[in-house]
């Protein structure tokens, strides 16, 4: 996978949807926003829409409806009712947030080590985790979100692929137990 040097999002953007500090270094905020970008909006739209609106919004072209998908829009549904959609963005931000938590950790020569200051103390694994699992979670309901607004809007995205299930972004895991 390469890394882009253009994205959807940027850091204006986790700021406006989540508590990030201010010292993130640029380069990692990139790889989490390209991980999201890759690897967690790419099976969410499919293929054919994803590479389509990628090229057309960053390349300066975007047909109607790409830029509301991707910056919220206010729209009557099916039922009569105006719902405000507030767009990939925050979808994005909240799937980069749950990689970038995970990027403390580092692998050296030494094995993995994680990166820490005099000014604060290392998160536990279980709190790492946990933090992870929240930030996945809130991508998943603005996913979510996203599904709807695209379902009630079909003329707008003809190259969604309706009969992919909204959770097919999730990857498959494994779990260790006692037996």
């Amino acid at each position: 996978m390469a890394i882009t040097k253009e994205f959807l999002i940027n850091e204006t953007d986790f700021r406006n949807f989540a508590l990030i500090a201010t010292g993130i270094e640029h380069a990692d905020l990139d790889v989490a926003i390209n991980q999201a970008q890759y690897h967690d909006l790419r099976p969410f739209l499919g293929d054919a829409l994803y590479f389509d609106f990628i090229g057309k919004v960053l390349g300066g072209s975007p047909p109607a409806g790409y830029l509301d998908l991707l910056n919220g829009v206010s729209y009557t549904n099916a039922d009569g009712d105006t719902v405000e959609f507030q767009g990939l963005k925050p979808m994005l931000v909240y799937y980069a947030f749950a990689h970038l938590i995970t990027m403390n950790v580092r692998q050296t020569r030494f094995g993995a080590r994680i990166k820490s200051s005099n000014q604060s103390e290392p998160a536990d694994g279980v709190q790492i985790r946990e933090q992870k699992l929240e930030a996945r979670s809130t991508a998943t309901q603005y996913q979510r979100e996203a599904k709807k607004y695209i379902d009630e809007n079909p003329d707008l995205y003809p190259l969604f692929d309706k009969t992919r299930p909204v959770n097919a972004v999730h990857r498959a895991g494994f779990h260790i137990t006692k037996a």
